[in-house]
């Protein structure tokens, strides 16, 4: 990215990452698998918890945000996305996701 990065008046522009199909991508799976283990202890312990996550996954995938998978990549670059569910102190009783 540090190669494509041009100033335009008071904005920067780069290109795209990843957008030559060459780019290889670090094997992230045993971090991704971690942060999922430590996702289903809580929500195993908390069932509010669970209850606003799955609503909020039905939601996005209902609204075509997201899909689920049919089966696990195994060819090409593969880049494992971890997420979490927090609470906003300002919005009580409604968990955003974090990717």
């Amino acid at each position: 990215m540090e190669r494509t990065v041009t100033r335009e008046g008071n904005h920067y522009k780069l290109s795209l990452p990843m957008r030559n199909p060459d780019t290889s991508l670090i094997n992230n799976r045993p971090m991704a698998v971690s942060r999922l283990k430590g996702l289903q202890r809580r929500i195993v312990k908390d069932k509010a918890y669970y209850n606003d996550y799955k609503n909020f996954m039905d939601g996005i995938i209902e609204k075509g945000y997201a899909q689920k998978s049919t089966s696990a990549a195994t060819k090409g670059n593969v880049c494992y996305i971890p997420q979490h569910g927090v609470y906003n102190p300002n919005n009580p009783g409604k968990l955003r996701i974090v990717f």
